[in-house]
């Protein structure tokens, strides 16, 4: 069951109930950590950091799934294609903190020279709250389509190689 810590994820919820309220043929689908080639990311904002400076501070008590948007929309090709209904949990497989994210991040792009240290969320000093662990449940999803989304460090990999 969901649980908003912000007006961001109130209304995101208020938006799905919204939906299901009106519509009895609908596909939702939630996911987190979203990355892609267009606009700004989190891999993004590394390799710019990097570029600048040789210490990037990055959260540890964050725990989540990274997403490559060009899997979540071949998920959602399947989900149409399979005429899913309902809610789905999609996001790539695997999971980790966002230092953990930015360490692989920085192998990955064969940076080298650049310290990632971990700090708490509460040294961010943030407005909005967020949940330690973000980690979806994609059972559903899996079952419903009979596909598994690829591990996050794999779309990594792509992302960085285009």
């Amino acid at each position: 069951m969901p649980e908003p810590l912000s007006v961001y994820g109130d209304s995101k919820l208020k938006g799905e109930l919204a939906v299901q309220d009106i519509l009895n043929n609908f596909i939702i689908v939630r996911t987190s950590w979203l990355f892609g080639k267009n606009g700004n990311n989190f891999i993004s904002a590394i390799l710019k950091q990097a570029e600048k400076t040789k210490i990037i501070k990055v959260v540890n008590d964050q725990t989540g799934s990274p997403t490559y948007t060009v899997d979540l929309s071949h998920a959602i090709e399947k989900l149409i294609s399979c005429n899913a209904k309902g809610i789905f949990n999609v996001t790539n497989s695997g999971e980790c903190s966002w230092y953990q994210f930015a360490k692989k991040i920085l192998e990955l792009a064969g940076i080298k020279g650049v310290e990632v240290v971990p700090i708490k969320t509460n040294e961010l000093n943030r407005p909005a709250r967020r949940h330690a662990y973000s980690v979806l449940d994609c059972s559903k999803f899996n079952i419903t389509t009979n596909y598994q989304m690829r591990h996050w460090e794999e779309t990594l990999k792509d992302y960085l190689n285009r």
